[in-house]
């Protein structure tokens, strides 16, 4: 799946890269242009036109994974095999074993089981990788770590599929952390070549616009 999509992310995050370099001469549009809204939309469209960025680039892979992320979870509610020790190794004690929990409820653990009915630290093992590989990705993929707003994201962002990974089934987080991973692995040597061609880019552009 990561492969398939593989084209689409590069040209999202392509936008996005471009689109947070570009973050001072927007600050610098909102200063020259805060109190006329449309002029500030037209330049600033125009000034992501100039560079190929585009803010709605990153909502086609968005979309194009969630009818997979939601057969994924309709089909591991409804997983009941009869023997889950033939299908799966021991993991994290996910092995198809029927445990009690504090309350007197019992419950099977096994990959459609929720990281918030495991006992103990076990209940937290996945999420917080969950959050691990997020941040990774995250890292990896902001261009400007220096601004506020993006800093922001990096934390709040993997906080978020930490806490998202609790109550959904133990294979929902399993698939994020190896998408991540692979996302992340694919991802490590294009962000450094964009890095490099990208301030390039910006850079000459500004010295342009300088001299004009």
């Amino acid at each position: 799946v990561k492969i398939l999509f593989q084209p689409f992310m590069n040209k999202q995050m392509r936008s996005t890269r471009k689109m947070q370099l570009l973050a001072p001469e927007v600050e610098d549009l909102k200063r020259r242009y805060g109190n006329n809204q449309q002029k500030l939309s037209m330049e600033t469209m125009k000034l992501y036109k100039e560079h190929g960025a585009s803010p709605t680039a990153g909502c086609l892979p968005l979309l194009l994974q969630m009818p997979i992320l939601i057969a994924l979870f309709n089909a591991i509610r409804a997983y009941t095999p009869e023997d889950m020790s033939t299908f799966v190794a021991p993991l994290f004690g996910i092995d198809g074993s029927t445990i009690a929990l504090a309350d007197g409820t019992e419950v099977v653990l096994n990959l459609a089981t929720a990281s918030n009915q495991m006992p103990g630290l076990m209940g937290w093992v996945l999420p917080v990788l969950t959050g691990a590989a997020t941040f990774l990705q995250q890292w990896l993929s902001t261009a400007n770590r220096q601004d506020k707003q993006q800093r922001t994201m990096m934390i709040v962002m993997p906080l978020m599929f930490l806490w998202f990974a609790r109550p959904f089934p133990a294979l929902i987080a399993f698939y994020w952390i190896f998408y991540s991973l692979i996302g992340a692995a694919i991802m490590f040597p294009l962000m450094k070549y964009w890095e490099k061609k990208d301030r390039v880019q910006i850079e000459a552009a500004r010295r342009a616009k300088e001299e004009e």
